[in-house]
């Protein structure tokens, strides 16, 4: 309970610090939802934007910049671990994104074969990588065609976090009552492959998720997502949450995730803005 109230007390002062600085910087406050929006969401776990484990077929308007962050906060062997992500992305066309991903993963256990041994030199405790991100949509979700992209992720860095992945997602979403409680709704299908470093992780996989996002008032989102394990996981990675996707580009997400990477029951954070 502790460590959720405190995911609740970050994200409300990360939100209002998000907000501020954007605002320092310049940025206009408009809709930024007018037009075609699809199947966006926020960071993800994973490198790109989406749920918060999985990406989604939605990719970013022309133009668009985004600065987004996360933090996942669990335990191993009773040792409180806070992996760390930021996310920058751009629309290079309505159907093309590019990003960048870096994450950091401190207090991680060592020794006995824990994940911490194959970390930063010098920084028994720590990891870290980069990553390059690649997203093309080719269809958009119109009449009775859902959208459908594929994408790239490319991981360099500490052993225990390298890996590539090559996705295909598509979603489906259906306008309810715009008044009302539930907004309208969308159907997340995805797959994976998934290649990672054989010294450090026994297995590469084919991993399939699925998810639905159910609109709510106050450009509120109910998010849940379940992926398969494959030969890969020891336990079925989840996560059910809120994203809020403000009208002017600012958005959070709270979470409660079982992480594909760790395995861990964890809460998950995330932050942003679009230019």
């Amino acid at each position: 309970m502790t460590m959720i109230r405190a995911a609740v007390l970050a994200t409300a002062l990360l939100s209002q610090s998000f907000v501020a600085s954007a605002e320092m910087f310049g940025r206009d406050g408009s809709d930024r939802t007018e037009g075609y929006s699809g199947g966006r969401g926020l960071i993800t776990y994973s490198g790109q934007t989406g749920m918060f484990l999985n990406p989604t077929s939605g990719t970013a308007n022309a133009g668009d910049i985004s600065l987004q962050s996360c933090a996942l906060i669990f335990d191993i062997g009773g040792e409180t671990v806070v992996s760390h992500a930021v996310l920058a992305t751009v629309g290079a066309t309505d159907w093309l994104e590019l990003g960048v991903y870096g994450i950091g993963v401190y207090g991680v256990p060592t020794g006995d074969g824990m994940p911490g041994d194959h970390g930063l030199s010098g920084a028994s405790r720590s990891m870290g990588a980069g990553q390059g991100n690649v997203r093309l949509r080719l269809l958009k979700d119109e009449g009775v065609l859902p959208e459908v992209s594929i994408g790239g992720m490319f991981r360099a860095g500490d052993a225990y976090l390298r890996q590539e992945q090559l996705f295909v997602a598509a979603s489906k979403g259906f306008d309810l009552d715009p008044e009302g409680v539930v907004r309208g709704v969308r159907f997340h299908l995805g797959f994976r492959q998934l290649w990672q470093d054989p010294d450090v992780k026994e297995r590469n996989g084919s991993i399939a998720y699925g998810g639905i996002d159910v609109g709510l008032p106050h450009d509120l989102h109910l998010v849940g997502e379940v992926s398969g394990k494959d030969d890969v996981y020891d336990r079925t990675p989840f996560s059910v949450g809120l994203q809020w996707r403000d009208a002017r580009g600012y958005g959070a997400s709270l979470a409660f995730v079982r992480s594909d990477d760790w395995g861990q029951d964890a809460a998950y954070i995330g932050i942003g803005f679009n230019f």
